[in-house]
């Protein structure tokens, strides 16, 4: 999903803090697809502030954040590399084994 931020204050750093959010995410045990749905939250949170960590906090929060406060727009693909996987809301590279 993508989270729709309706203020974007600065992008700078949201690539950076969506790869944390990431690994953290994992690390705490969260399923592959929780963990790049926590990224993508983390990146939102960050373009929420001026400064690179300012929209960041505990990944706890972020989550709630997300869950309650971010209006989310699925995932939508048509191009010819990827296919969607609609029961795990993941896009798989055509050719890859299920």
């Amino acid at each position: 999903s993508i989270y729709r931020i309706d203020h974007v204050r600065s992008a700078t750093g949201a690539g950076d803090t969506s790869i944390g959010g990431f690994l953290a995410a994992l690390i705490r045990g969260y399923s592959l697809a929780d963990s790049v749905d926590i990224a993508c939250a983390t990146g939102a949170a960050c373009v929420t502030a001026y400064s690179a960590t300012g929209g960041i906090g505990p990944l706890e929060k972020i989550i709630s954040r997300s869950r309650k406060e971010w209006k989310k727009t699925p995932l939508a693909y048509t191009g010819q590399y990827f296919r969607m996987d609609a029961a795990r809301g993941l896009l798989q590279r055509n050719g890859d084994r299920e």
